[in-house]
Order: structure tokens, then C-alpha cells, then sequence
């Protein structure tokens, strides 16, 4: 019956401009009515009384104080306190490599324990990532991509951007490393997105994790490029490697392994982090549809009643 068609697709626009929490049980109450107009065989009734719910102005839940005040709290922990959280789990990831490393004797023709500075603190790191991964699952809102997006990615590059800049007077050596990287992740991040939404979250979380990977290598090789004189690109692939993992592997004469650590510094510490938190907020919370009417209902509806 195409009136009961029609008076079906109007109520699932008039459920779904109410809000998520009172979607369902309006619905049933709604459809309730149709039924009872349906078996009464009135359907125009039924269109009058389905386009009015869809063309009504939904009634807005009163905002007080204290949710104001959670919607506040919720912005500032992801565009706030996330960037100083990333910062402290680095600084006490050094702090527990540091205190593993002074316990470690050494021993002439064994393993040197400032060997196993930049493998410990990498694991470390790797670990605080994981952690701050599902911090950012917990804490990312359901907001529209571009702004989640934005906020995981240009929060970080400011603090980075205060702490070695305006702090450490390091322009030149970090900056076009941290803006290529967290650039790169916000394209990522959009495009991840996107894949997850349209349910192939296996492929988006692929392509965020290889693809950060990707971006951070560039990011050290632009950093490198940047600051040492002539540099043998040879080896240019294996730089983030190199600082992670405290080994040459193998790497081109100039720049050595000691070139690229003190160039790079902390850098491809800080994309492992902060990389972490921005994959959980954005690819970890899966978006559901919430407040989808009842598909029985609205096919006993559609059909012009049961």
C-alpha cells in the first residue's frame, strides 16, 4: 500500500531528528498510531498524521550547567590534557629506561648497557602508545571526523611546536618534521575514517598504521635533509629505524647513526605517541546508528498494517 509506504518513510525522518535516547520509544508509540489508522482504513489520516511528526520542530532537551560544564571537560581532555599526557609518557618512559639502565652492570666483552638505551625506551614508548590508544578510543566524542581529526592531530603539534621552538630555540631542526608528520596523519586519519564508516574497519586500521609509519620515516628523512650538509640518501629509508632502535643497520657512512639521533633527537618517540592516541580516538570507537527505528514495525507499516 503505497499511503502505508509513504507514512512509514515519514516517521523514520520525524524519529530521527529527536534525540538518540527517546528515538525508539517515540517510534513505538507513533507507529502505534499509524497501526490503529491503518486498520481503520484511513490513510490519509495516516499521511497527516506522519507528516506533521516529520515537519514538527522536535522539542530540545534544556542544556544546564553541569552538562555544559561535560561538554567542556570533554573538549579540553582530547585538545588539552591529551598533548601534556603524550609528553609526560614519553618523559617517564627516559625516566624507567634511565632507572633500568643504571641497574644493568657492565661487563667487559658482554652487552653495554647504554646499548640498550634506545631499544628499552622504544619499548617503552611502544607500550605508552598502546595505552594511549585506548585513553583515545574512551575519549573520542562522536564528533564529525574533520573535527576529531583536528583535534588529535593540531593540539600535539602546537605543544610540540612551544616545547622546541619557543623553549629549545630548534626551529629549524624539528618543525618541518612535525608539520609534515602530523599533516600527513590528519590526511590518514580522514581517510581511515572514512573506510571504517563504510564498514571496512580491518583496511582503515592497515592503512592508519602502515601509513603512519610511512609518514614518520619522511618526516625524520625531511628533518635530516634539512640540517646535515650533504647527506648520502642511501640510507635515507632506514633513519627512523636507526633512532629507534639505537643500531646502524647497515646505514651509509654520512650522516652515522650518532648524526641522525642527535638531529632527530626525540622526534620519532613523540609520532609514536602521539600517532597512538589519534588511531584510537579516531578508528576506535565504532559509530553506530543509534536510534534506528524498529524494522518490523515499519514493514507492517509499509505493508498496511499485519
Amino acid at each position: 500500500m503505497v499511503t502505508g509506504r509513504l507514512a512509514a518513510a515519514l516517521l523514520r525522518v520525524a524519529v530521527r531528528r529527536w534525540p538518540a535516547a527517546i528515538r525508539d520509544e517515540l517510534h513505538r508509540e507513533w507507529a502505534a498510531e499509524l497501526h490503529v489508522l491503518a486498520e481503520h482504513g484511513r490513510p490519509w489520516a495516516m499521511l497527516r498524521y506522519s507528516g506533521s511528526l516529520a515537519l514538527a520542530r522536535p522539542a530540545r532537551r534544556p542544556v544546564t550547567a553541569g552538562m555544559r560544564l561535560r561538554q567542556v571537560w570533554h573538549a579540553a581532555r582530547v585538545v588539552l590534557v591529551a598533548p601534556l599526557a603524550g609528553i609526560a609518557l614519553l618523559f617517564a618512559s627516559l625516566y624507567a629506561m634511565r632507572a633500568v639502565v643504571d641497574r644493568v652492570p657492565y661487563v667487559e666483552g658482554g652487552i653495554d648497557p647504554m646499548d640498550l638505551q634506545m631499544p628499552l625506551v622504544t619499548g617503552l614508548c611502544f607500550a605508552s602508545a598502546l595505552l594511549f590508544a585506548r585513553l583515545g578510543r574512551s575519549w573520542g566524542r562522536p564528533y564529525r571526523s574533520v573535527t576529531l581529526v583536528a583535534a588529535v592531530t593540531v593540539p600535539p603539534l602546537a605543544v610540540l611546536f612551544i616545547l622546541f621552538v619557543v623553549v629549545a630555540k630548534k626551529f629549524d631542526t624539528h618543525v618541518p618534521g612535525f608539520v609534515l608528520f602530523f599533516s600527513g596523519l590528519a590526511i590518514l586519519l580522514a581517510w581511515a575514517g572514512h573506510l571504517a564508516r563504510s564498514g571496512r574497519r580491518r583496511s582503515a586500521w592497515w592503512l592508519a598504521v602502515g601509513g603512519a609509519v610511512v609518514v614518520a620515516d619522511v618526516a625524520t628523512i625531511v628533518s635530516v635533509v634539512t640540517t646535515v650538509d650533504n647527506p648520502d640518501v642511501l640510507g635515507a629509508p632506514l633513519w627512523l629505524f636507526v633512532v629507534l632502535t639505537g643500531q646502524d643497520l647497515g646505514l651509509t657512512p654520512w650522516p652515522d647513526m650518532f648524526v641522525v639521533t642527535d638531529v632527530v633527537e626525540l622526534d620519532p618517540l613523540f609520532y609514536l605517541i602521539f600517532a597512538g592516541f589519534a588511531l584510537g580516538a579516531v578508528l576506535g570507537r565504532r559509530r553506530q546508528a543509534a536510534g534506528e527505528p524498529a524494522r518490523g514495525t515499519t514493514q507492517e507499516l509499509a505493508a498496511g498494517g499485519p
